[in-house]
């Protein structure tokens, strides 16, 4: 009996409860997930990578280093961020960019996470070329956090003038302002003086950041007569779903026919909810990228092409869940998708 079977007996146990409408919707999900996956067109990452974003902190703590280590202890264990998270490829050029699956952080460093679901997509030389490029930062050295939180202050930026709300004369210029002159803007606008800096230390770099992103929020869903006050994402007595900020004016661009880039105020949500402190504390850590691959075939491309810059490698083909903060869910997962689509080696 392998070392994931006490989830998957939790999840059949708890399925006992459930009526056979129930288990009938999620066999329904199950069948139709591993259709898709050997349909051709159909882009499988999109769907595996909502499937395990509930676990994708579980997923990742299976990650091994370049020597076969485990990257991860109970003493450090990663922590979710947002997802999707936008990489400018050059910032002196545009603000043209990509995106990495999963933003993470442990207590030592930040970590970009690269879902890859078949053999065939991990082999993406101008992909891994990117993304080495990316990790050496500015100079060649490391990319910090820092560089990543302004670049996306950027982003968010033009979003402020291209969502909802009327434009006003003189803004079209505003949309491309760099991270020093929109800092400079926003601290004009400040009445409150939170985004003075304190002898231009690493923290108060950070606060200011942390405060210019806060204020781009503020002001893009205020814009749209949305406020703090419509609540949160969750709900106090655990049956009505209150949509946050975010999601409310993305409705609206929706609704408009045009949302495109300013789905970047969901990431900016969550970089919020990340909280000033550890934002500060992310400030400085190096960012590294794990890759979360089927099976090793490419390990040794990956290693190669990413060098100092890649912190570890996760097997999907050698994950088997041991504990999640929903095991039922984390077992079906198991259970339904994941072992049948890519085995066990256990």
């Amino acid at each position: 009996m392998d070392k994931g079977c006490d989830i998957i007996v939790s999840c059949k146990s708890k399925g006992k409860n459930m009526g056979q409408e129930d288990r009938s919707i999620l066999n329904k999900i199950a069948d139709n997930v591993i259709r898709d996956y050997y349909t051709a067109g159909i882009k499988s990452e999109v769907i595996l990578d909502t499937l395990l974003t509930p676990v994708i902190t579980e997923v990742v703590k299976k990650a091994v280093d370049k020597e076969g280590k485990e990257l991860f202890d109970p003493d450090n264990e990663p922590v979710f961020i947002t997802k999707e998270f936008p990489l400018i490829k050059n910032a002196d050029v545009s603000n043209r960019n990509t995106k990495a699956d999963f933003l993470l952080y442990d207590k030592n460093t930040v970590y970009l996470v690269e879902l890859k679901t078949t053999a065939g997509s991990t082999d993406d030389k101008a992909q891994l070329e990117h993304y080495r490029e990316k990790l050496k930062g500015k100079d060649g050295g490391k990319l910090r956090f820092k560089t990543l939180a302004e670049e996306f202050i950027v982003l968010l930026n033009a979003v402020r003038y291209t969502g909802i709300g009327s434009k006003k004369e003189g803004e079209q210029e505003k949309e491309k302002l760099k991270y020093k002159d929109l800092k400079g803007e926003l601290k004009e606008e400040d009445k409150s003086g939170s985004l003075e800096e304190s002898a231009a230390t690493a923290d108060g770099e950070a606060a200011a950041a942390f405060s210019c992103l806060e204020k781009l929020y503020d002001r893009i869903v205020e814009r749209a007569g949305i406020t703090k006050a419509h609540g949160k994402d969750s709900s106090s007595d655990g049956r009505e779903r209150i949509p946050a900020p975010a999601e409310l004016y993305l409705k609206g661009c929706i609704k408009n026919g045009s949302y495109g880039s300013k789905k970047l105020l969901m990431q900016a949500e969550q970089l919020l909810e990340v909280g000033e402190e550890k934002f500060s504390e992310l400030w400085e850590k190096e960012v590294k990228i794990i890759y979360i691959v089927p099976d090793n075939s490419y390990d040794d491309i990956i290693k190669k092409e990413l060098g100092e810059q890649l912190a570890g490698i996760v097997h999907l083909r050698e994950y088997v869940p041991e504990k999640a903060d929903d095991e039922a869910y984390a077992g079906w997962l198991y259970d339904s998708i994941l072992r049948p689509l890519f085995g066990s080696s256990t």
